[in-house]
């Protein structure tokens, strides 16, 4: 197995656990329907965050001719995946037992601050995955540009 086929694989698998538990969010979200009051802007968020989580694993993609992989760009590459799964996490509400009301305009400013710490962290984390990966004759690059 090449490096890169192992560090995909784990990429693969981290970025997939997150998507599902957005997907299953969401779905949780539909059957209690009666009970979720609605935010635009939380709703604008899961479709930012559902496109951050397909970009990131579409952008594995550049990085399959590296021959050998640092244990630095790798750990930048761990890191940059907890904070997109923590952003897929605090996105949503743990539905209650009980059947309360779910106000997901109170959920997302009560985790507002969490949600942008870990969304800055991981476009920060980005820059500097594709700064380790990039030669340095190429840093103006659109994959280097975007994220910053």
């Amino acid at each position: 197995m090449a490096p890169f086929d192992f560090v995909c694989a784990f990429y693969s698998v981290v970025l997939g656990v997150a998507v599902a538990q957005l997907m299953t969010s969401v779905g949780r979200l539909i059957e209690v329907r009666d009970q979720v009051r609605t935010y635009w802007v939380h709703s604008l968020w899961v479709v930012v965050v559902l496109l951050i989580d397909v970009n990131s694993w579409l952008s594995m993609w550049g990085v399959r001719r590296v021959q050998s992989w640092k244990v630095s760009s790798f750990l930048l590459l761990v890191a940059l995946l907890a904070s997109i799964y923590i952003i897929t996490v605090v996105l949503f509400p743990r539905i209650p037992e009980s059947g309360g009301q779910i106000d997901l305009d109170a959920h997302y400013y009560k985790n507002r601050r969490i949600f942008f710490v870990a969304n800055a962290a991981g476009w920060t984390l980005a820059l500097l995955c594709n700064l380790s990966f990039s030669p340095i004759g190429s840093w103006l690059s659109l994959a280097l540009i975007i994220p910053a």
